[in-house]
This record gives structure tokens, sequence and C-alpha cells, in this order.
């Protein structure tokens, strides 16, 4: 085997990460195929798949906590999700244009700053943005539910799914 032939070279690169959804907030890491900022927005990227998690239900839900060697998560149903690590983060290139924005989701409103791509506005920033998971810097979250983890309050970067986004409006 030469060096260099990738042989032998998965292109899993598992990250830690914190997601939630409707039912839950779980932490694992990610299963990713390649650089995770990408990944999660791949087309053909359905469920993300996490190993060694946890899963923290909403208080309203009367479940337990549980804890998988394997944890499948409709990306759909993700509200938001978070890289724990900095190296991760640290893949990502910030844009240099951003947006101060307030942004309501069902369970939880961000205040933090998104990417304004090209010539894109406050009022048509995700027209610009490809892929379900946009993302939000230097955000403060505030959860509307409680659960039974000690839940990230801030995050210098996150990324919320456009379909659970409920409004916005700017702030300076």
């Amino acid at each position: 085997m030469s060096l260099g032939s990738g042989i032998g070279v998965s292109p899993i690169r598992p990250c830690a990460m914190g997601c939630m959804t409707d039912l839950f907030w779980t932490e694992g890491a990610l299963q990713s195929r390649g650089n995770p900022h990408f990944y999660i927005n791949q087309e053909e990227t359905e469920h993300l798949i996490l190993r060694d998690g946890v899963l923290h239900p909403w208080a309203f839900t009367a479940l337990p906590k549980s804890k998988s060697s394997l944890v499948a998560v409709n990306r759909d149903r993700v509200h938001m999700l978070i890289f724990s690590d900095e190296e991760t983060n640290g893949l990502y290139r910030r844009p240099p244009r951003m947006a101060r924005l307030v942004l309501y989701f069902p369970l939880c409103v961000i205040q933090g700053e998104v990417p304004l791509l090209s010539e894109a506005t406050v009022e048509d920033f995700l027209d610009f943005w490809r892929g379900a998971l946009f993302p939000i810097h230097d955000a403060a979250i505030h959860y509307l539910v409680e659960g039974m983890a000690a839940l990230p309050h801030r995050a210098s970067l996150l990324y919320a799914h456009r379909k659970h986004l409920v409004g916005y409006f700017p702030r300076q």
C-alpha cells in the first residue's frame, strides 16, 4: 500500500454534537462523511447518525432518559444542532456580511447573527442559503421547554432548520 492511496482510510468523520427535536435533546458523535458543515445539508442525508447517543426527552413527554450505541435522528425533525468541539467549528468559514436577528422556533428563541450571502438582505437571506440547516453565529438560546439535560444557552455556531423557523426580526 502506497502512502496517500486512500486505501483503508474511512470517509467517516465522527464529531461531537447535540441536537434538538420536538420530542428530545440528544447528544452523541455524528458520523459525518467528510466536512460535517457540508454533510448535514447534503440532499441524500435523511438521518443524522450519532454513536454513543444519549436522549433527553422534554419534560412534557414524561419519557425516561435513554442511552444507545446508535441514535438516528430524522434531519427534517431537527430544530437546531450544535457541534460541541472547536475543531469541527473551526472548519466553518464565517461570511463577511452578517445580520443580527431574533429567531423564533417552536421550542426556543435564538438571538444571533445569520449570513447574508451575495446580495441577500434580512428579508430574503434564506433564499440565498442552500440546504435545510442554516448557520447562526454568536447565538444566545432561550428554551421554551424543560428537559432533563444541562442544555447549552450560548453557542459560537449552531445550525437551525428553516422549516421550523416560525418568524424573526432584526436586532441592533
